[in-house]
């Protein structure tokens, strides 16, 4: 998608940035856009005290690009905003 992401393991926060937008992810499952609140609908979760996984449509979304799955292949695709809708 093209962003930075930093990781602070200490603080358990994820920070993506992308053309001057910003989103932290907490562990506990806070999420700032841009300052903001925004429904997150999935948390993040950290595994094994090392790895942390993020909800991938909430992350493209807010970073100005979509998410297309193909649910044949099991398979997800992040494009930019509108490009053509292909499976």
């Amino acid at each position: 998608m093209g962003a930075k992401v930093t990781i602070i393991q200490q603080e358990k926060i994820i920070t993506v940035t992308k053309e001057g937008r910003e989103i932290h992810l907490w562990e506990s499952g806070g999420v700032t856009v841009d300052g903001g609140n925004p429904p997150a609908p999935v948390r993040s979760r950290m595994i094994a005290g090392k790895l942390m996984m993020i909800p991938i449509r909430f992350a493209a979304e807010m970073l100005d690009t979509s998410v297309q799955w193909n649910a044949q292949s099991r398979t997800a695709t992040i494009v930019p905003k509108g490009e053509n809708d292909k499976p």
